[in-house]
C-alpha cells in the first residue's frame, strides 16, 4: 500500500506560499483547522481553503475537539463554519490529550458520554455534508 503525505495546518502557520507547497511534490493533501471547542473559528481557515483550491491540492477541514462542550454543539458549530468551504476531503475531528484542558479525565471520558459525543452528530453530518464520516 502506497503512503500519501499531507499536512495539517492552523492559524499558527500564518501565511503559506501555496505555489511552493504544490511545487515541492511532497504534499498530496491538506487539512486545516476550522474550529476548536465551541465558538472558536480559526481566522486563517477560509484563506487556507482558497489557497489550496487555487493550486489544486485536495483540501479538508478539521475540528479540534474539546471535552468542555458537548459533541453535538461542537458539530453544529463546525459544520456551520465549513459550509461552502468543505473541500474535497471528509471532515475530520482532532482529539488529543490537550483537548481535556485540565479536566478530570475520569469525568470527561466516561465511556457513555465520550461515545455519545463522537457518534451523536452522525445524522447531522450526513445531512449537512452529504458524506459519511470515519472515526
Amino acid at each position: 500500500m502506497a503512503l500519501t503525505h499531507g499536512i495539517d495546518i492552523s492559524q499558527f502557520q500564518q501565511k503559506i506560499d501555496w505555489e511552493k507547497v504544490k511545487d515541492s511534490g511532497k504534499v498530496e493533501f491538506v487539512y486545516a483547522r476550522a474550529t476548536e471547542g465551541l465558538g472558536f473559528i480559526d481566522g486563517s481557515y477560509r484563506s487556507f481553503h482558497d489557497g489550496a483550491k487555487l493550486v489544486g491540492i485536495p483540501f479538508g477541514a478539521y475540528h479540534f475537539f474539546s471535552f468542555r462542550d458537548t459533541g453535538i454543539s461542537q458539530a453544529y458549530d463546525f459544520l456551520t463554519t465549513i459550509n461552502g468551504y468543505q473541500g474535497q476531503l471528509l471532515p475530520m475531528v482532532d482529539i488529543e490529550q490537550i483537548s481535556l484542558h485540565g479536566l478530570d479525565i475520569s469525568a470527561a471520558c466516561s465511556e457513555n458520554s465520550f461515545l455519545h459525543d463522537l457518534h451523536g452528530p452522525r445524522i447531522l453530518e450526513r445531512s449537512k455534508t452529504g458524506r459519511r464520516r470515519r472515526i
